[in-house]
C-alpha cells in the first residue's frame, strides 16, 4: 500500500513539475524579447508601488 501510494505521489510530482513550451504565434516579439534580453544584463520588478529596473553596460533603465 505505501508503496503504490509513494508510486502515485512521486508521478503527480512529476507531472506537476513539467516545463511548457512558449508558443509565440508572431516572430516580432520573440525577437525584440531576445535582443532586450541580450541588452540587459540585469531586471528587477517591484509591485509596492510597482516599479522596474533594467541594467546593461550602455544604459540603466528605471520606470515607476
Amino acid at each position: 500500500m505505501k508503496k503504490i501510494l509513494s508510486i502515485l505521489l512521486f508521478s503527480l510530482l512529476v507531472i506537476g513539475c513539467k516545463t511548457t513550451a512558449n508558443k509565440d504565434s508572431g516572430g516580432t516579439t520573440s525577437t525584440i524579447s531576445a535582443e532586450e534580453d541580450l541588452k540587459y544584463y540585469f531586471k528587477g520588478t517591484g509591485n509596492e508601488p510597482f516599479w522596474g529596473i533594467k541594467m546593461g553596460n550602455e544604459e540603466l533603465f528605471l520606470h515607476p
